[in-house]
């Protein structure tokens, strides 16, 4: 769990207006509520379930359903409901439960101060409600003008005040200290801080606000106004990252101005503009709008603290950015300036926070790649490589909890998904009861596998499917049980099996001249053995003589053996699988007695 006193107030684009059809196009208002589903840090309270636990699978929020929009910073969360109210949990210092307190809440809340609210918008410091009567309400964080009231506070604004600064906006899009609106128009504007670039007006003197923490050696231009993003036409949606804006124009392009310093701004380029010193090295960032390299044909935009992904018409995604934590998706941990695909296909939508991605598929299945720390990636997993001294996975992984996700918004340390499904059960999570054939003896046809789940006997082939490798040690291989129904099963477990192919014995075993004639009985065909193998041993003796001889064999003719001594034999069957020998046992001797001179 982490520890830290103030979560990180980390710019995604968090606003959600629910997606109706599983399009990333454009989103819309849900048709009707959903449930929220949460995992990750708890230690807020802002999962919901009325601890502060971590979790790493997806479970319910408590007390809250008929959600119609959703927002988070992985610490605080608010939600507005198909009634028009809203709700709260989660972290409070910066006063969004609008109470006039600053306690936590581990339990979603009324904000009471709303009424008729039909989406909403936060940082974890900020947050705007839009009614259904088309008034936007702005609370939170001001000190650097981010509400957008023309004004600056040096403490929070805890009661909310009318933003009327800017009509006809369709989206609004809350980075860490700065936020943006899209307006029906097609163009972008933007206010509050301005220390990297974020505004996009090209302009460096706004007003002085003051610097974060973080960047004390950064500008402290801000504008408590909007001002429009410069050369920006055709816009239809809008994403934010911590220090970076990114836009999607009707032509299927992206643009991005801001911070360079992870190459966010996914042109290629390293050297636009040096906006401010972190030590002793200049950070590179464009205050003004730069087209994302080689991109064409998207349909949506997301942004995480210093990685972006672009969602394209045909469902695949693309990642550029930080990759530290192997949040790109690619299968490795190398920064990118310019787009690489994700791997992942069939893509509707995209969300991310922090160092991790989450994709939610167009059949309902959700996956998430990045860094798991505090269980972020919600597969219930908790070792899946290394990266930095923490756990994480540059490769997507399914989600473990509700099946038929509608939409997802993600934090920087937890992760939201909302479905009006029953939760897909775990084939992984220690609720599965499985007996086995732990003796399979490698042939062709796979090994027996019987999963019951919930009472349930699952059914091979239609609810799940087996897939076999052989292990590294002899005599053993490794069963993975994937869930292939994925509508009501997730995930997979594995089952460890000695591949052992069906002992045979010695039938026969006498003497001959300077020989011995052995005999033994044949395993049966559908075992598919490789070879037989005989060893033998003077009677007392320690060192075993071993010969092969064919699967088609029944018996042998052992010779250049000693007369007047007796000799012990045993027989056993071996199968080759992947190259690598598996033998049954070693069947009971017999001993030959007394060999004849030859």
């Amino acid at each position: 769990m982490n520890q830290s006193a103030t979560p990180a107030r980390l710019g995604v684009l968090l606003a959600l207006a629910l997606i109706a059809a599983l399009t990333p196009a454009t989103p819309a208002r849900a048709q009707s509520g959903m449930a929220v589903w949460a995992w990750g840090s708890g230690d807020y309270g802002q999962l919901g379930d009325g601890g502060t636990a971590d979790r790493a699978t997806a479970a319910k929020v408590a007390n809250l359903g008929d959600v119609v929009s959703l927002a988070t910073d992985g610490s605080t969360t608010l939600a507005a409901t198909g009634d028009g109210s809203l709700w709260a949990w989660g972290y409070n210092k910066w006063g969004l439960f609008a109470d006039d307190s600053t306690q936590d809440r581990s339990l979603p809340a009324q904000v009471k101060a709303f009424s008729g609210v039909k989406s909403v918008q936060t940082n974890g410091s900020s947050a705007f409600a839009t009614t259904a009567a088309g008034a936007t309400w702005a609370w939170g964080d001001n000190q650097y003008g981010q509400l957008g009231l023309g004004v600056t506070d040096a403490s929070a604004q805890t009661k909310p005040a009318k933003f009327a600064a800017l009509t006809r906006v369709t989206q609004l899009a809350v980075g860490s200290l700065s936020v943006y609106a899209l307006r029906d128009d097609g163009t972008v504007w933007a206010w509050g801080y301005n220390g990297i670039g974020q505004l996009g007006d090209g302009e460096a003197s706004h007003q002085v606000c003051g610097k974060p923490r973080s960047m004390p050696e950064a500008s402290s231009d801000c504008s408590p106004t909007p001002v429009r993003v410069a050369s920006l036409t055709s816009v239809t949606s809008i994403a934010v990252g911590e220090s970076a804006a990114y836009a999607v124009k009707s032509d299927g392009t992206v643009w991005a101005w801001g911070d360079n310093s992870s190459g966010q701004l996914g042109d290629g380029e390293s050297s636009h503009q040096s906006c401010w010193e972190a030590g002793s090295a200049l950070v590179d960032c464009s205050t003004t709008p730069v087209k994302v390299a080689g991109l064409s044909n998207v349909a949506a935009v997301a942004a995480s603290t210093a990685s972006a992904y672009a969602v394209k018409s045909d469902g695949t995604v693309w990642a550029w950015g930080d990759n530290s934590s192997g949040q790109l998706g690619d299968g490795t941990f190398t920064k990118r300036s310019k787009p690489v695909q994700a791997a992942v296909t069939g893509v509707a939508s995209v969300s991310a926070g922090g160092s991790t991605a989450y994709a939610l598929k167009s059949d309902g299945s959700l996956w998430a790649w990045g860094y798991n720390h505090e269980g972020r990636l919600g597969d219930g997993v908790a070792s899946h490589q290394r990266c930095g001294g923490s756990d994480c996975s540059p490769t997507p992984v399914r989600v473990v909890g509700p099946s038929d996700v509608k939409a997802v918004v993600a934090g920087p340390s937890a992760a939201y998904a909302l479905a009006d499904g029953p939760a897909a059960a775990c084939l992984s999570c220690g609720a599965v009861a499985k007996a086995a054939n732990l003796a399979w003896s490698g042939q062709a046809a796979a090994p027996s596998v019987t999963l019951t789940l919930g009472g349930r006997r699952l059914v091979a082939g239609v609810d799940y499917t087996v897939t076999v490798s052989s292990g590294v040690a002899i005599g053993k291989a490794t069963a993975v049980v994937t869930a292939k129904n994925l509508a009501s099963y997730t995930g997979s477990l594995t089952v460890s099996y000695k591949i052992v192919p069906k002992a045979t014995k010695l039938t026969r075993a006498a003497a001959g001249a300077n020989s011995a004639k052995i005999a033994w009985k044949k395993v049966s065909a559908k075992q598919k053995i490789t070879k037989y193998q005989v060893r033998y041993r003077l009677k007392g003796g320690k060192v075993w003589t071993t010969k092969n001889y064919s699967a088609k064999k029944s018996k042998a003719t052992v010779k250049g053996l000693a007369s007047g001594r007796s000799y012990v034999f045993q027989v056993r069957s071996y199968k080759t699988v992947s190259g690598v020998k598996y033998y049954s046992a070693w069947s009971k001797s017999r001993t030959a007695k007394n060999i004849l001179q030859g």
